[in-house]
């Protein structure tokens, strides 16, 4: 499976290289395109990591960075069913993330403060927008969200466990050792090896789903090569999917 998952990073980090290309230049005329060329640069740089880490066997690792390109991908898509509201409510929500962190910043470092200035328009900027926020940009919660852009199964089979893996949660104490009699010895590099293959399968589709939002909030046509990729991907899965069947059938 290994084989066949880096054969379609390659193909995927091709067509999403292509599509950094094709929107760097294109004009930023509102919020939703301000957001599809932020987090489309933010999928590009973390989808870059995700591949090192994996060529290094960390496929833990790889997972962390796979939650955060699943992050973006779902919030683009759920922005993207009513562009107009959703992403200034999104891009707005940075006023409370500045407002908190000038608080910390007060409360933990005292003497190291920023500049009164600073602190003054941090606090304006909230008290405009502060109303319109509960918990985070939007009460609805990311399995609601990914669940209305179609995302629901990604988020059961990726999400949740990148997610305990993020927070060190102890579920995925396992993922990191194993018991042997002699007491706790590392993971066995077969497993590492097992992670990596699924952290970037994972990643594959979720990257591409990111390029198609992008595409599709500059209103873009998609590319002839990523158009070519879609039918490669399909292709190289099958082949894996008919190559993992086989196996299933002689156990």
């Amino acid at each position: 499976m290994l084989d066949a998952a880096s054969k379609m990073a390659d193909t995927v980090g091709g067509a999403l290289e292509e599509a950094v290309g094709i929107i760097r230049d294109v004009e930023v005329d509102n919020g939703y395109k301000y957001l599809a060329k932020t987090l489309l640069g933010k999928t590009s740089t973390s989808f870059k990591a995700l591949r090192m880490l994996c060529s290094a066997g960390y496929g833990a690792d790889a997972f962390m960075l796979l939650r955060t390109v699943f992050e973006s991908g779902v919030n683009l898509a759920y922005v993207g069913k009513d562009p107009d509201a959703r992403a200034t409510q999104y891009l707005d929500y940075a006023y409370v993330e500045n407002h908190k962190l000038m608080d910390s910043l007060i409360r933990y470092t005292p003497g190291k403060q920023p500049p009164d200035a600073i602190i003054k328009k941090a606090n304006e900027d909230w008290e405009r927008v502060k109303g319109q926020y509960g918990g985070g940009w939007t009460k609805a919660s990311l399995e609601t969200r990914a669940c209305e852009c179609g995302w629901g199964a990604q988020y059961a089979l990726i999400y949740r466990f990148a997610s305990t893996l993020s927070h060190a949660g102890a579920s995925s104490a396992p993922v990191y050792m194993v018991v042997a009699e002699n007491g706790f010895h590392l993971r066995d590099e077969e497993s590492d090896q097992q992670l990596v293959a699924e952290a970037l399968l994972g990643s594959i589709g979720t990257v591409y789903l990111t390029v198609k939002e992008v595409y599709r909030a500059f209103g873009v046509p998609l590319p002839e090569r990523f158009l070519e990729s879609q039918h490669v991907l399909q292709r190289v899965m099958m082949e894996e999917w008919h190559s993992y069947s086989q196996q299933v059938k002689q156990l």
